[in-house]
């Protein structure tokens, strides 16, 4: 799960690869076998939960989004919540064979913003609107099926999938948002 010291963590290190030169693609990937990220931690919320958007600090969804260098999510398991949203604002995504990818806040009473955005903007209107919904997450094979993945990849594979795909970037001009 991402606890607000993570997250912040993830932001500067985001931003400390941005300001590199010698950094010309970002990989991300989650530290476990298990899962990319299961969300926002919310036991670790000190007092009452502050929305993302309404918080002082930047949003690490939005800045991801904004890093004009490509980004990879090597999605090596469960990506919902803010997984989900970290997932949808890299550029590129390769996920496992049997990742689960989904805004799951729904259950909960909660809504993802960020991915109620993109999500229209990556599967079709209606699938997205559904899984924003519902909370329902899609599989791999189904979330491949639609596009949203770029590959779909062995457990053992996706970091070197991704890898790959950053050693091509890496060849060529990386300015993203052009």
């Amino acid at each position: 799960a991402l606890a607000p010291a993570t997250a912040a963590a993830l932001a500067e290190a985001f931003l400390q690869a941005e300001r590199d030169p010698e950094v010309r693609v970002i990989v991300v990937r989650g530290a476990g076998e298990r899962a990319f990220c299961a969300g926002v931690e919310l036991g670790a919320t000190s007092g009452a939960f502050v929305h993302p958007m309404k918080r002082e600090e930047r949003n690490l969804h939005e800045l991801i989004l904004e890093l004009d260098k490509p980004t990879i999510a090597a999605i090596n398991g469960v990506a919902v919540g803010a997984g989900c949203e970290i997932a949808l604002a890299c550029d590129l995504r390769i996920a496992v064979e049997g990742a689960r990818f989904g805004q799951t806040e729904a259950k909960v009473g909660m809504g993802g913003n960020f991915a109620a955005v993109l999500l229209p903007q990556l599967l079709p209107r209606a699938l997205a609107m559904e899984l924003l919904y519902t909370g329902r997450a899609l599989g791999g094979e189904e979330a491949a099926a639609w596009g949203f993945f770029n590959r779909l990849c062995t457990p053992e594979a996706v970091l070197d999938e991704a890898r790959a795909l950053a050693q091509e970037l890496r060849a060529g001009p990386t300015f993203a948002n052009g």
